[in-house]
């Protein structure tokens, strides 16, 4: 945990885990968001997902959540697709009204 997280900047006893997730870091200054998970991914619970699915929606942030048939990133390529047409969408989007 110390190669990721400066536990000098909390209190001891904190729960990390608890204290930086995403899901629980949501405001309604938060950016448009994309989330891609497989419903059968054995590292990052399905669950995680959903709980910051209903964060964002909660704090009516652009975002899509999308669940693919498989892993960790194993997803058939039309999945593949998708995924890289939302980020190109996203992209063209969100970043267009920065410049």
């Amino acid at each position: 945990m110390t190669a990721l997280v400066d536990e000098g900047a909390y209190p001891q006893g904190t729960n990390y885990a608890e204290v930086l997730s995403p899901a629980l870091r949501v405001s309604n200054a938060s950016s448009p968001t994309l989330l891609f998970y497989g419903n059968a991914d054995p590292l990052v619970p399905l669950t995680n997902g959903t709980t910051l699915n209903v964060a964002l929606n909660n704090s009516l942030i652009d975002h899509n959540f999308t669940v693919y048939e498989g892993g960790h990133g194993d997803w058939g390529q039309n999945d593949i697709e998708n995924m890289k047409e939302q980020i190109s969408i996203a992209i063209d989007t969100y970043l267009e009204v920065m410049n």
